[in-house]
């Protein structure tokens, strides 16, 4: 058995909303990069013109450009400011052989949810966390520093043993 005691964190969900917003989309880093070469390219044509639309716009798109990175920060204390409860709660998960358990231990939430792992969506393993997709837009933050019995590695292994396919994928950056 594998067991997490966790919290979440503001800097947690922030790291998860930046995940979720980039996570194998090829396409949205290449419209970012587009968008940032436009920007650049508009605020060096208008060096050689009086019109300031150039100006605007290029600058437009160096802000919609950056948005995956200032995003995160803005919805996290959203979500803190409307749900102080999603980060005061405890969790408390048990990794076994066919399925995980998550004990949640708040004031505003508490019990106890059985997941078969063939019931996930997805399951990233980045540097600091794996990230449990229950649904397309919904999944459990598991931060690799707070196992209290096996580890990280161990976790790893179960899921590439568990998971068919393509549904759990490292990203060790």
């Amino acid at each position: 058995m594998i067991e997490v005691i966790t919290k979440y964190t503001k800097e947690s969900v922030k790291k998860y909303y930046r995940f979720h917003m980039l996570k194998k989309r090829v396409v949205s880093k290449i419209c970012l990069a587009i968008l940032i070469i436009c920007g650049f390219f508009l605020l060096f044509l208008s060096l050689f013109t009086d019109d300031s639309s150039p100006v605007i716009i290029g600058i437009a798109s160096i802000i919609l450009a950056a948005s995956p990175f200032y995003f995160p920060a803005i919805n996290t204390n959203i979500l803190y400011k409307k749900s102080p409860a999603v980060f005061d709660t405890g969790s408390t998960i048990h990794f076994l052989e066919d399925h995980f358990s998550i004990t949640m231990a708040g004031e505003y939430q508490s019990g106890t949810n059985d997941i078969k792992y063939e019931a996930l969506v997805n399951v990233y393993e980045i540097r600091d966390f794996f990230y449990l997709y229950i649904q397309p837009n919904m999944a459990y933050i598991v931060d690799k520093s707070d196992f209290t019995q096996g580890s990280p590695e161990e976790l790893s292994q179960l899921f590439a043993q568990v998971l068919p396919g393509k549904k759990f994928c490292r990203y060790k950056k």
